[in-house]
């Protein structure tokens, strides 16, 4: 009888090691199934991380207020956008160009030197946490060509090119027509040159 109880006591044990043994090697095996899936979301991670470091980049910092653009008339040729940009970093941004919702026409960065409108050649630089005023007269966003009517009421939506080949989207400048005070900023000489410009009885002083 003494016998057979050890035996049975020595079965129960093995059996309580087998059972730990299995149940060990359960645990493990879920630790290293999870350390799997840790270290396949990783890259992803990474992955989502450059993306929202690339979208960044891509938009500079620069807004624009009190801005609008001329309404025209189907007769007319061209129109301009006015409005003051504010760059909203610490270092200045150099606008090289600029597109709008409009259609495929000729965009230009215009100023007026001694009373002549002429195209601005090295763009605009806005200062670093500075602003840069585009107005009648002075320097001005000019769209040539634009066959259609732009009427006042409507919406325009800009987009501003910079140096380093960001951009700026400045959506829904409202259209409006421009008063009396406001229509003569230029000289008829200043247009010369210019494809497109038939109406230059429309650009006598530079109207829009």
């Amino acid at each position: 009888m003494k016998t057979t109880r050890t035996i049975a006591a020595l079965a129960t044990i093995a059996l309580l090691g087998l059972s730990a043994c299995s149940n060990s090697e359960t645990a493990s095996d879920t630790k290293v199934d999870t350390a799997t899936s840790v270290e396949s979301t990783s890259p992803s991670a990474e992955s989502s991380s450059e993306a929202k470091d690339e979208h960044k980049h891509s938009h500079a910092p620069v807004t624009m207020t009190d801005g609008y653009v001329k309404a025209k008339g189907a007769d007319k040729k061209m129109t301009a956008i006015f409005g003051t940009l504010v760059n909203e970093s610490d270092t200045p941004q150099h606008v090289t160009g600029f597109s709008t919702n409009l259609g495929d026409y000729s965009y230009e960065i215009h100023e007026v030197v001694d009373g002549k409108m002429q195209q601005k050649a090295d763009g605009i630089v806005i200062p670093a946490n500075g602003t840069y005023v585009l107005e009648p007269g002075h320097d001005h966003l000019m769209i040539m060509g634009i066959s259609e009517e732009v009427p006042a009421g409507s919406n325009v939506d800009l987009t501003l090119n910079f140096e380093d080949g960001s951009h700026a989207h400045i959506d829904n400048l409202p259209v409006r027509t421009l008063g009396a005070g406001e229509e003569s900023y230029g000289d008829q000489a200043g247009h010369e040159g210019h494809e497109g410009h038939g109406d230059h009885a429309e650009h006598a002083g530079h109207n829009h």
